[in-house]
């Protein structure tokens, strides 16, 4: 009896501790996956379990992980060629584009009848609005390829706000519009100045564009530009997909609302501000969220 108590001792102490083995190698695999996230290394998982189906786990884990690994290369291979091909088109867009333009322009000064000037006044509101799309994928294509960092300072976002105002006045009083902005208190916040200068001109650009009123602008304690404006077309926007490159409203349409909040997005990120779009009713909000200067 004695001898039968000692072994099932012994075998539940050897029980114990091959657990106890098992949880600290599992809580070893567990701090290398934390680690292999947190400083975005491609380090292969070391171990040694002593359960043999714990072992194939840790084989699988990575090959997982090499797997992922390939795909982000594959991925990001596939990103470069993509921007390559944006620079490139809209290089060779640009161009015979502005040949176009510049031939549309002598016809300015030539003799024609009625029709011929409806045909003409079409032909450079066409050529305009590609010039205009053309444009912003040379910029797209600028600011995607563009590997340096933001240089991020202290800057009065208020003061900019008013510049870009009196830069795009002339525009909205052509086009029957106002922009109203009230706010005296400067806001500062963390931000490359021509980026800004970027997003502020394209989102008052965009607004100007496709609201049907005034353009409302105004900054949140939080150091959160929010720029209204009434839409004709509310249910026919998504929102969330406001940002994404080439987004249509309309699929039956072949409107496109271009690159411009896209740029504001892709900039907005490299400065670690945030962006987000809401349709309230028959008002679209479209908001970015500046880092405050410290």
């Amino acid at each position: 009896m004695l001898i039968t108590v000692i072994i099932l001792s012994v075998c539940l102490a050897a029980a114990i501790l091959y657990i106890i083995l098992l949880r600290r190698q599992i809580k070893s695999v567990n701090n290398q996956l934390v680690n292999r996230r947190n400083e975005q290394s491609s380090q292969a998982l070391h171990v040694d379990l002593l359960d043999s189906e714990l072992n194939k786990l840790s084989a699988n884990i990575n090959d997982a992980l090499e797997s992922e690994k390939r795909l982000r290369i594959r991925v990001q291979e596939n990103e470069r060629h993509f921007r390559e091909l944006i620079a490139n088109v809209s290089h060779d867009m640009r161009t015979p584009l502005t040949a176009v333009k510049g031939y549309l322009q002598m016809l300015a000064h030539a003799p024609y009848n009625a029709d011929d000037s409806e045909n003409y006044d079409m032909a450079v509101k066409h050529v305009n609005v590609m010039q205009q799309r053309v444009e912003q994928f040379f910029e797209y294509s600028y600011y995607v390829s563009r590997d340096d960092a933001p240089e991020l300072l202290p800057i009065n976002l208020t003061n900019e706000i008013v510049e870009s105002i009196l830069e795009l006045f002339p525009l909205y009083e052509e086009a029957g519009r106002k922009i109203i902005f009230e706010r005296e208190k400067p806001a500062i916040i963390n931000a490359d100045r021509s980026m800004l200068h970027r997003i502020l001109q394209n989102l008052l650009n965009n607004s100007l564009r496709h609201s049907a009123d005034d353009t409302f602008v105004s900054i949140r304690n939080d150091n959160t530009l929010v720029i209204s404006n009434k839409i004709s077309n509310p249910a026919e926007i998504d929102a969330a997909k406001l940002f994404d490159r080439f987004y249509t409203a309309n699929k039956a349409r072949t409107t496109s609302t271009g690159l411009g909040l896209s740029i504001v997005k892709l900039l907005a990120d490299k400065m670690n501000a945030s962006v987000s779009a809401a349709i309230n009713g028959d008002v679209l909000e479209i908001s970015v969220k500046f880092a405050s200067a410290d």
